[in-house]
């Protein structure tokens, strides 16, 4: 029989690193840029799971205005202070002023669940949620993604972003995981439809 290796040792998500304790990876900038070529979000953007504020620094860069926490202070210049996303106490406009868009935490499958399920509960319009493409293969969370969840759109990557530990010095280089922006709608009635983004040649 196999024993199980300790936590620490067990592979992160879908790459050869130790998986990172408090699930902070390192999504790169070009994820964000191609996002936002295909959507528009209203002008306040929330990300909950921020780390060294990829995701927020890019919408900001196009001009939007953003709410930037996580479970731990990164050092993002931006930073609106440390929160629990998912069991905290949540401070939201009446009606919500802030749309989302964040890469949600996977050391449990059902942690991206409640992270998404947590954001449509208090987004003004649009979730965005950044996530790898088997989450979208369960056979457990097929009504979700058929009936309960406004999934308006879907975007594959088709260049694999490498998602490194942020605790990791690693050089960036080519990703083994498929990516793709799950876009949710409050708005949207229907099936979703599907699209690929690629970066400019050499990018």
């Amino acid at each position: 029989m196999h024993g199980t290796a300790p936590a620490s040792a067990q592979r992160g998500r879908f790459n050869a690193y130790p998986r990172q304790a408090e699930e902070w990876y390192l999504d790169p900038a070009f994820c964000t840029e191609l996002l936002l070529r295909e959507e528009a979000f209203g002008p306040k953007v929330w990300d909950p799971h921020c780390g060294i504020g990829t995701i927020p620094e890019v919408l900001r860069q196009a001009g939007y205005e953003t709410k930037a926490t996580d479970l731990v202070d990164r050092g993002y210049e931006h930073f609106d202070g440390c929160l629990d996303f998912l069991q905290g106490r949540l401070s939201v406009g009446h009606p919500p002023e802030h749309d989302f868009a964040f890469n949600p935490p996977y050391g449990k499958a059902r942690m991206a669940v409640a992270s998404i399920e947590r954001a449509l509960s208090v987004t003004r319009r649009y979730v965005a949620a950044l996530v790898a493409d088997t989450f979208l293969y369960s056979q457990r969370r097929h009504p979700l993604f058929t009936g309960d969840w406004p999934i308006a759109r879907i975007y594959h990557l088709s260049k694999r972003p490498s998602m490194a530990p942020g605790d990791v010095d690693a050089a960036p280089h080519g990703g083994k995981q498929n990516y793709a922006w799950l876009v949710f709608d409050l708005e949207h009635i229907g099936r979703p439809t599907t699209w690929w983004l690629c970066p400019e040649e050499g990018a």
